[in-house]
């Protein structure tokens, strides 16, 4: 019978544990289910909760607990704990929550597995969502008509829906989940991009997935500068995850390049005592852009040209991409 896997990471998340896990327990599915949650180092108790359920669902709850991700990048400490998870993935198709998260409809699943049954080229169905601010609720206004979507291209440039909101055909061989634990970079538009390389995605447009946006959350405790500076990050990560798209990959994440290229005098200052933090990740990356904006008042009068003319193709690049696709 087919299965479907759903891949739950947690962080010190105690008072969200119920909520998501009741979510997928709750789903009117036309499959076998199993619940794969990842714990990463939590101080609470979030794992004492998920073993409860592991005791009353032994078949379905599986706990994997990882005792050494010492990752400083939020972004890349989450993915590590994901991709732990599906390499255990027994599902022909997977899904993805983040544990603070939940879906708020029952029936998406079966009308997702519906599309994908009947079309082995589409590589996932995606759905649309809901923001969660403290207790107000609004739904995503997206851009989007039901059906498939007609461009990957547009996709890899433009679109967004969370990883959660989306059922994935599981196509994750065990060499390309060694290539992407190498890269690390397995989060929200890293996941849609990578699916993408193997299919179209088709789109159904009703929320199904409910994005709750915290105070305090791993993200919106860093600075205004960190959180750009890490989509910056991005593009050289995401470039190496797909690299067919990388002219659609530069596109989205420009803006991000170019106010850190703005910026590359007053990083330093701005970024304070995390900088030296990014300064190993870029050289981890081997981001040599960021590498190089990041160290901008050690680099020689030649270097900074170089990053400069480098610059300003990628702006030409993308100023050439907008209007091929205005047009």
């Amino acid at each position: 019978m087919t299965k479907l896997s759903v891949c739950i990471t947690y962080y010190n998340q105690e008072e969200f544990v119920k909520e998501s896990i009741e979510s997928v327990l709750n789903l009117d599915l036309p499959c076998e289910l199993e619940i794969l949650a990842g714990d990463d180092c939590s101080t609470d108790n979030t794992v004492q909760i998920i073993q409860e359920y592991q005791q009353k669902y032994p078949d379905i709850v599986k706990l994997v607990i990882n005792k050494k991700n010492r990752e400083k990048n939020v972004i890349n400490r989450a993915s590590l704990n994901r991709l732990n998870l599906v390499s255990r993935a027994q599902g022909e198709y997977i899904m993805f929550l983040d544990g603070d998260d939940f879906y708020c409809d029952k029936t998406f699943v079966k009308e997702a597995l519906d599309v994908l049954k009947d079309n082995e080229d589409i590589a996932a169905c995606a759905f649309n969502f809901k923001f969660l601010h403290s207790k107000k609720e609004c739904v995503f206004a997206q851009k989007m008509t039901e059906g498939l979507i007609y461009s990957r291209e547009y996709i890899a440039k433009e679109y967004y829906t969370p990883a959660g909101a989306m059922v994935f055909r599981n196509t994750l061989s065990a060499y390309k989940l060694r290539k992407l634990k190498e890269i690390n970079n397995f989060d929200d538009n890293g996941i849609t991009i990578y699916f993408l390389q193997y299919g179209d995605i088709y789109y159904i447009n009703k929320a199904v997935y409910t994005y709750r946006q915290q105070k305090n959350s791993s993200w919106n405790r860093i600075s205004k500068t960190e959180q750009i500076l890490l989509n910056a990050m991005d593009y050289k990560l995401l470039y190496k995850t797909a690299p067919k798209f990388e002219k659609e990959i530069l596109k989205r994440e420009f803006p991000a390049l170019k106010y850190i290229y703005k910026n590359r005098k007053k990083l330093p200052d701005m970024l304070g005592d995390n900088l030296n933090k990014y300064i190993e990740a870029a050289a981890k990356n081997n981001d040599k852009f960021i590498y190089r904006i990041l160290n901008w008042a050690e680099l020689n009068p030649l270097t900074k040209l170089k990053i400069k003319y480098k610059y300003q193709k990628w702006k030409i690049d993308v100023k050439y991409l907008y209007r091929k696709v205005k047009r």
